[in-house]
């Protein structure tokens, strides 16, 4: 089967810090708490919102191995809409690169209106298949969706506004492996998670590390899609 990963080669230059810290959903208020009260004084960004992607992955499950044995190429490909619905607008595609704490990707806006409730996967793709340019069109060639996940997500900014901090809780995903149309229903058992991630330029390394130092917790590598994957086949 064609090795999708090493036919991607994302055309920008930006790279940004992601690094996660993993707690148990029973301290997401606690953990709210030490980012409120951090030094940096950290404050609400943006209204908490419901997050949703699609993930896509080859039928032999390449992207999700890379991330499993740590290549140093990881890719992820997803298309993401924000709000509690499964009827959206202006949603987009991304492609996803990670290596080590620092990540890049690219984003196509999809201005359309989507109703995952009446749509096939087929369908779906023929709709945003256009809005992708023409350098990655063969990834959508030799993936399909394989898993839905939506979560809720809090917006945290620096003072300086030079870090940023999310928390995501009340994860939820949904496996799409064997069906040719959205599954919305069957949804995978619920996983009490609290997901913190800093995200910073990557010029930003020793505010990052400043940052750190006031959280009681380990960095850990940690990816929603591969969590969300754990149960479909290897």
């Amino acid at each position: 089967m064609t090795r999708v990963s090493s036919g991607i080669d994302l055309q920008t230059s930006f790279s940004r810090y992601e690094i996660k810290m993993v707690f148990n959903g029973l301290q997401t208020d606690l953990v709210r708490s030490l980012v409120i009260g951090h030094s940096q004084l950290f404050k609400k960004a943006f209204p908490s919102r419901q997050v949703n992607n699609i993930y896509f992955d080859t039928e032999d499950f390449q992207l999700r191995d890379a991330h499993i044995q740590g290549n140093n190429s990881r890719f992820k490909i997803r298309h993401r809409w924000y709000h509690d619905t499964w009827k959206f607008f202006d949603s987009q595609l991304e492609i996803k690169s990670k290596s080590g704490n620092l990540g890049t990707k690219v984003v196509f806006p999809i201005p359309l209106k989507i109703d995952l409730t009446s749509t096939s996967w087929n369908g779906l793709l023929t709709k945003i298949r256009p809005f992708i340019n023409q350098e990655y069109q063969h990834i959508f060639l030799n993936t399909r969706p394989v898993l839905i996940n939506y979560y809720q997500r809090e917006y945290f900014e620096s003072a300086d506004q030079l870090i940023r901090i999310t928390l995501d809780s009340r994860i939820n995903s949904i496996s799409q492996v064997f069906n040719g149309r959205p599954d919305l229903l069957r949804k995978k058992p619920y996983r009490n998670t609290c997901i913190m991630e800093i995200k910073a330029d990557s010029a930003y390394h020793q505010e990052i590390a400043s940052v750190l130092a006031e959280f009681p917790q380990y960095c850990t590598a940690y990816s929603k899609y591969i969590h969300g994957t754990e149960t479909l086949p290897t």
